[in-house]
């Protein structure tokens, strides 16, 4: 049996926090790792913050996480429903 390896990269949307008027949204890219051969298998995943987006009284605006620039643009090319999320009417209500 040959060795097969799979990567998947995915970029996800965390619960969005809303303190006072401004909301954060949290973005973590999930890595998924397997191999799988001859009388073995594994399995590997981590998740890292990429980046928060903070929508307030001065706009919507992404933030990354490390000193590397993001932009929304950037992350609607990773996330295709960011803009779903972020026009839900859910964001703007506070936490009970």
């Amino acid at each position: 049996m040959p060795e097969r390896h799979t990567r998947t990269e995915t970029w996800k949307v965390g619960a969005p926090l809303k303190v006072g008027a401004t909301t954060v949204v949290p973005i973590a890219r999930v890595f998924l790792h397997t191999a799988s051969g001859e009388g073995f298998a594994w399995l590997t995943a981590s998740k890292d913050p990429q980046a928060i987006v903070v929508r307030d009284g001065e706009g919507t605006r992404a933030i990354g996480a490390s000193d590397s620039t993001i932009t929304l643009e950037m992350l609607r090319e990773r996330i295709p429903d960011l803009d779903l999320v972020l026009a839900s009417p859910d964001l703007d209500r506070e936490a009970t």
